[in-house]
């Protein structure tokens, strides 16, 4: 009786101190997901943003998934960008009273992320009628 409760309890613990896996495998085309409330800007103007900083956003050299997450809150905006290449996976959460300076913040969280290389400063907005950049080309 003592010995199968042992084993029960025995598997149990190894089960529990099994190591996490520490990242991610993201498959060979790059992947982006976002959602966020009705008044933050739609993901096509995320990428953008991203794609307006690096060009690696548009072609880049090593798969990658980006899931971004914007929550309304209390006081303000909660936003979350996961990025995982490779094995590793890194996580950023910001908060801003406004969804649109939220967006930009975390579009340029990712441009870093995706290349550590982007452009601090974003470019002119882009007149009307211009091409906009929806998700990042294989």
């Amino acid at each position: 009786m003592i010995s199968a409760w042992f084993w029960r309890s025995a598997l149990g613990l190894a089960i529990l101190a099994r190591p996490a896996q520490a990242g991610a495998t993201p498959s060979d085309v790059p992947t982006f997901g976002y959602r966020a409330p009705a008044e933050c800007p739609a993901s096509v103007v995320f990428s953008a943003q991203v794609a307006a900083r690096t060009a690696v956003w548009l072609a880049p050299s090593a798969p990658f998934a980006v899931t971004v997450a914007i929550d309304q809150g209390a006081q303000g905006f909660l936003g979350r960008v996961t990025f995982a290449r490779a094995e590793q996976r890194t996580v950023r959460e910001l908060q801003a009273t406004g969804c649109n300076e939220l967006v930009q913040a975390l579009a340029f969280i990712v441009a870093v992320l995706v290349d550590p290389q982007a452009s601090a400063t974003l470019p002119p907005a882009a007149a009307p009628g211009e091409p906009v950049v929806v998700v990042p080309a294989p």
